[in-house]
């Protein structure tokens, strides 16, 4: 009798890691930090670094091709999209889970709205090498100064 029991618990664990992955195949990002959050017009860059895991591991992109775009970082104050290449995570046809983390440079800033200072926040996704798309994080509120 435990042996059948002890059978049921492995089949049933082999099928829920399977599930899991397959559940998982969006990419999903968790926002870390950023820094600075207080930056001069035109002068300092601001550094965001995100978590990601993938299910089934088919993150980021090797082509050496300048369009392929996988990482978009959108800018709150006039809605203007930053899209970045992240090399790709794992190898093709993997399909291993993956966790790690980015770290994504915002060139300089411009006040957009002709003020002394302006707040904003950055809306970041990915986008996997079979289309899916990850969540929305946001990132904490930066201000930048003239």
């Amino acid at each position: 009798m435990i042996k059948y029991i002890l059978v049921f618990v492995v089949i049933f664990t082999m099928m829920s890691c399977e599930k899991e992955l397959e559940e998982n195949v969006e990419p999903i990002l968790e926002f870390q930090s950023m820094t600075p959050a207080v930056v001069s017009e035109l002068v300092e860059e601001i550094t965001i670094e995100i978590k990601y895991s993938d299910g089934d591991g088919n993150l980021g992109a090797n082509s050496s091709s300048s369009s392929v775009k996988n990482l978009f970082v959108t800018d709150s104050r006039n809605q203007v999209v930053n899209s970045f290449r992240v090399r790709q995570l794992a190898p093709d046809d993997a399909n291993i889970a993956i966790e790690g983390s980015l770290v994504v440079t915002i060139s300089p800033l411009v006040i957009t709205d002709g003020s002394l200072s302006e707040v904003g926040v950055f809306s970041i996704y990915m986008t996997d090498r079979a289309g899916n798309k990850s969540n929305v994080i946001v990132s904490d509120i930066f201000t930048v100064n003239k």
